[in-house]
């Protein structure tokens, strides 16, 4: 999952938007269960 902040609170979220596992387009922030320290939104995500 990727996720992206919109500034105003709220975020998008989609499901690999057509990069490489591990590199994060711009803008764009990977959620991983190995990050100690995950974007507040990747919690919000199933």
């Amino acid at each position: 999952m990727y996720i992206r902040d919109l500034g105003d609170g709220t975020f998008d979220i989609v499901n690999h938007i057509g990069g490489t596992c591990g590199v994060e387009p711009d803008g764009w922030q990977q959620c991983l269960d190995e990050d100690p320290e995950p974007p507040a939104a990747c919690s919000c995500v199933c």
